[in-house]
């Protein structure tokens, strides 16, 4: 109707160059109100005029399952890859294999797409890279080493208590240790190191999820990595910390999801029943049934969780293994806190 209707009237003094040229105004203009006209022709408009970003094609599902990612979710994951295709790939997060990591923990396309979204605003709030590059040294491509570089580094370091070991499980992921029972919750709360030790505790999870995600890539399948928890000395007093240990869970359960396939508790003490119906329900509730839990006598648990043996860990857990691959997890001097720039 537009074309038609802001046509001049031919005369045969009209020149057919500026016939020719309203008449392509016209088309264009109808054409531009055809495309507005419902919320997916908007969509289209608002591309062909920048507004938003046109991106790479969403990958075709039979290049995905060629990646590693099963045929089941490989719809998801192309349907995610679409959505999120304004974030870049800068550090990995929209790598296929790392999409199908966090669908398989929240389930929905829609779900997944905000938490991502959420992801990548909340590192670059706290300079997850910062963090890396404070806390270690690149060990490899992709993967990172903890080592300290800097004072406070090193300091929070001699009181940390999680590490990743050397070796691997028998399917090839890595093997974290927190030693739950030597955390001087008390110390680095009344010395005020508490920010100090969550960016530790981000390097830790930063690190298991990009060992976890380079493995992945290289073996062309969705690698998993295990955490050992040791309770051997532990206090209830640690309980009095709840909010911290709070603060942990939140960012592990939303920023970091899907990372290990189990999470072997070990030196359980006879209390622990009271100890888990306190602090269960920090953990999601997929992480919740990833976990196992045995005594002083876990050897024959441990080889069948994780395919390795009690020898292949460090001496602090009855392995033959170097304490040195863990920090050291020293109690917290009084004033350790009071000369570091935090």
């Amino acid at each position: 109707w537009l074309a038609c209707s802001s046509a001049p009237k031919m005369t045969a003094r009209a020149p057919r160059r500026a016939l020719a040229l309203h008449s392509l105004l016209a088309a264009f203009l109808a054409l531009r109100w055809l495309l507005s006209g419902s919320d997916g022709q908007g969509i289209l408009l608002a591309q062909l005029e920048g507004t938003l970003p046109r991106g790479p094609p969403a990958p075709q599902e039979r290049d995905l399952v060629a990646m590693g990612v099963p045929k089941e979710w490989a719809a998801d994951v192309s349907d995610l890859a679409w959505r999120l295709r304004d974030l870049g790939d800068a550090d990995g997060l929209t790598h296929p294999l790392m999409l199908l990591r966090f669908l398989v923990s929240w389930k929905n396309v829609t779900k997944t797409e905000a938490v991502m979204r959420a992801t990548k605003d909340w590192r670059g709030k706290v300079n997850v890279l910062g963090i890396m590059q404070e806390w270690g040294v690149p060990d490899g491509k992709a993967v990172w080493r903890r080592k300290p570089q800097t004072l406070r580094a090193q300091v929070a370091d001699q009181h940390c208590c999680i590490g990743r070991l050397t070796c691997k499980t028998g399917s090839g992921g890595p093997i974290m240790v927190a030693r739950a029972g030597h955390c001087d919750l008390d110390g680095i709360v009344r010395e005020g190191l508490g920010d100090l030790m969550m960016n530790q505790f981000v390097f830790a999870l930063e690190e298991i999820l990009q060992v976890t995600h380079a493995t992945s890539v290289k073996r062309e399948e969705l690698v998993l990595g295990v955490v050992v928890v040791d309770f051997s000395g532990f206090s209830l007093s640690s309980l009095r910390h709840m909010s911290f240990a709070r603060r942990c869970a939140a960012i592990m359960n939303l920023y970091y999801p899907e990372l290990v396939t189990t999470v072997v508790i070990v030196n359980a003490p006879s209390l622990f029943g009271h100890i888990w119906r306190l602090t269960s329900f920090l953990l999601s509730e997929n992480t919740q049934k990833k976990v196992r839990i045995f005594g002083r006598d876990f050897e024959e648990g441990l080889k069948a969780a994780l395919g390795i043996s009690k020898a292949d860990l460090p001496s602090c857990l009855g392995g033959i293994k170097s304490d040195d691959e863990l920090p050291a997890g020293e109690r917290v001097p009084k004033g350790a806190g009071s000369s570091l720039d935090r």
